[in-house]
């Protein structure tokens, strides 16, 4: 009986622990972006480079599905450009969270959310990311996302800013964009309930439909 109630308590000291050091980086992360945001002053200025188009709020599935055939359709051919596709689209989303305030209470499908996902990760604009952090947590804190996608934003934000990524989501040819140190890296994706880096490396293409083009 001792010994069942010592595995008791090392599991629950193991789990707050762990629940522990999530908090922690989460504050750190958080912190990241706040820093940026007040140093380069974001604010809603950020989106006066978008052109704001007018959006049917009550048929957002099928405008979401449509931008995601053809984010992912134009990066698994090598025919058209992306780039252009890429920003036709971020108008399309910029639109969609400008116009449908009430985007948290709509009972989307989860296809939909990591739409919007996508086209902001897909942006390489800086300045957009962290303008729409806040709204990307929300949105993981809600089930809308999962952690898999919040690390990779939060890696290709800290890469666009020519720092190290944390989580290791991002890759290139084949290979890990830079980071710091393997071992803080692999606590960081723990942390968050994400599988190793060598099982990422093995499985990740076809998980995250790595583009032959782009990072993810």
């Amino acid at each position: 009986m001792k010994k069942y109630f010592t595995i008791i308590i090392s599991i629950t000291l193991l789990f707050f622990s762990c629940k522990s050091e999530k908090s922690k980086l989460l504050d750190e992360i958080d912190v990241t972006f706040k820093k940026y945001n007040n140093e380069n002053y974001i604010n809603d200025s950020v989106l006066d480079y978008y052109k704001n188009i007018k959006i049917d709020c009550n048929n957002l599935e099928e405008l979401l599905a449509k931008v995601h055939h053809d984010d992912q359709d134009i990066r698994k051919s090598d025919d058209g450009d992306m780039f252009a596709l890429d920003s036709i689209n971020q108008v399309k989303v910029i639109s969609i969270l400008k116009n449908c305030s009430d985007l948290n209470k709509k009972k989307l499908n989860n296809n939909s959310y990591s739409t919007i996902f996508l086209v902001l990760q897909h942006s390489g604009d800086k300045d957009l990311m962290a303008y729409y952090y806040p709204k990307i947590k929300t949105f993981v804190d809600e089930k809308k996302l999962d952690k898999l996608q919040f690390s990779l934003y939060v890696d290709r934000f800290l890469g666009l800013n020519n720092q190290f990524q944390i989580f290791g989501t991002q890759i290139l040819n084949g290979n890990l964009s830079k980071f710091e140190n393997l071992i803080e890296v692999e606590s960081n994706r723990k942390s968050m309930g994400l599988n190793t880096i060598s099982d990422y490396l093995k499985n990740g293409a076809n998980r995250l439909e790595i583009s032959k083009k782009t990072n993810p």
